[in-house]
């Protein structure tokens, strides 16, 4: 103990170290309050910042910004003002309700059919208008949004690939036969409908649309799911999909059922998990997931610096531009 202290009251290596480093953080403190900059020890992570790229150019990274509702996939792809116009009067004005109908109609056709209430081969026709639902909603998603969403987040195609294997699922289980046409297109593409809303829907007193379509695509899907458990629906089939582990005496398959069953309610919980985040944070995306940068707060510093240091000179060059101008005037 009594070596420590004499070692902390001489100029030995260690304790010149300490001393240097012990100022430096206290010069830092004092930095901090003159120019209001975070401590040099912690990290801290942005979801949004600027930066300057290796062209000079101040870059906003995190962020979508100038979102034109009518910035469309159908106005980017297409290039229609007038088809765009029309689109886009289907899902804001008071044609949207067309929508809506359409969409209730074509969910208890399908339960119609699958209990032989209406005859399977109408089915095709059926299928094809259950597309024109998300083509309608593709068209008019907004295209930098959109663009977000299905390339720089995984959660959208989490949710893909279990419908897809619902929907793969399920077909099985009515032999692909014409209800597949009936059963298909809602159960796979009503989740990916679910995924665009975040960039068609922008409107606090929108939101309700996706809360209302959300709710009616799990009772749907629980009316199919008790269809299937109490047999109210005619000619299905369980049957082993495929072996996963080969034994002798005891093989193990994977079931159709078992594999719509478990699909069906993982996506009921995923829609569940929505509409609770939408009621919670209604202005909020719940496909467009944040990504943190986590750097120390030295570099931020630095990054914040260099950012004043190219806003100073920007301003200066128009300054100087303005002075010439007025001379020559």
């Amino acid at each position: 103990m009594k070596k420590s202290e004499e070692e902390e009251g001489n100029l030995t290596p260690k304790t010149i170290k300490k001393l240097w480093i012990t100022g430096s953080h206290r010069v830092q403190n004092i930095s901090e309050w003159k120019n209001n900059e975070s401590t040099t020890l912690a990290y801290t992570g942005k979801a949004t910042y600027k930066k300057l790229d290796k062209k000079g150019k101040v870059t906003t990274h995190g962020a979508c910004i100038d979102i034109y509702q009518d910035d469309t996939m159908l106005k980017k792809c297409y290039k229609s003002d007038r088809l765009n116009i029309f689109c886009m009067k289907l899902a804001h004005t008071r044609l949207k309700i067309l929508m809506h109908l359409l969409n209730v109609f074509l969910y208890v056709i399908s339960i119609f059919v699958m209990t032989g209430g209406i005859d399977i081969y109408y089915s095709v026709p059926i299928g094809v208008l259950w597309l024109l639902i998300p083509i309608h909603i593709f068209s008019v998603l907004n295209y930098q949004v959109g663009r977000r969403i299905w390339r720089y987040s995984l959660l959208p195609w989490i949710h893909f690939s279990i419908a897809l294997l619902e929907t793969i699922a399920f077909c099985d289980v009515c032999q692909w036969d014409l209800r597949v046409f009936v059963v298909g297109p809602p159960m796979l593409l009503t989740q990916v409908n679910i995924v665009n809303f975040d960039g068609v829907y922008f409107k606090r007193e929108e939101k309700y649309i996706v809360i209302m379509k959300t709710l009616f695509s799990i009772f749907w899907k629980l009316i199919m799911l008790g269809g299937l458990r109490f047999n109210y629906f005619e000619n299905m089939h369980s049957r082993n999909m495929f072996i996963i582990t080969i034994e002798d005496s005891h093989p193990i398959y994977f079931n159709n059922v078992s594999l719509y069953v478990s699909k069906t309610l993982s996506m009921t919980i995923f829609l569940v998990g929505s509409i609770l985040f939408k009621l919670k944070h209604p202005q909020r995306a719940y496909a467009l997931r944040t990504h943190y940068t986590i750097k120390t707060n030295r570099e931020w510093n630095e990054i914040n610096r260099k950012i004043r240091i190219k806003k100073r000179e920007t301003l200066k060059t128009s300054v100087k531009n303005m002075r010439n101008f007025l001379l020559e005037v």
